[in-house]
């Protein structure tokens, strides 16, 4: 292949670019300039193509690494600033007396469907059965799901 020489003047930022793009390219700036040429004028060769997709991805990677060292970081310095974990301490058996038993007559509770007009209302229960219980109203007997009734304990005054 025959070679001609040409000789160009550029502006000073334009040679910095080609400068630049030679070094991060790893090429000389002629070999810059004559790869911009033929994809300017359409003859497009596969080896800029492969150079340019080869420097892309070493950028990427780079770039991964230097995101997962970050990251590796970021983490190590929350979790040493995190005070240790320790399960919380439990109160005293003195301050909690959980009431876990079955509902019997003469029981308080308070309704917990919201489509009761008694929701808010302390009743007593007056009979017990497997899945329902019955409490006195101002209406009278009613019958609720034990699902539905939520026992008051008794406070002591």
């Amino acid at each position: 292949m025959d070679k001609h020489q040409l000789t160009i003047e550029l502006e000073v930022w334009m040679h910095g670019a080609i400068a630049s793009q030679a070094q991060e390219l790893g090429c000389t700036e002629t070999e810059v300039i004559q790869q911009a040429l033929k994809l300017m004028l359409g003859m497009d060769e596969p080896s800029l193509s492969k150079i340019i997709d080869k420097k892309i991805d070493e950028k990427l990677k780079d770039f991964e690494l230097q995101l997962e060292e970050k990251l590796a970081k970021r983490l190590q310095e929350l979790s040493s600033d995190r005070p240790k974990h320790k399960p919380p301490s439990l109160p005293s058996p003195s301050l909690i007396t959980p009431t876990v038993r079955a509902l019997q007559i003469g029981d308080l509770v308070q309704i917990r469907d919201q489509s009761s007009p008694h929701v808010l209302e302390k009743l007593t229960i007056t009979k017990v059965g497997m899945l329902m219980a019955s409490v006195q109203t101002s209406d009278g007997e009613q019958s609720f799901l034990k699902r539905d009734l939520r026992f008051i304990a008794e406070v002591a005054s």
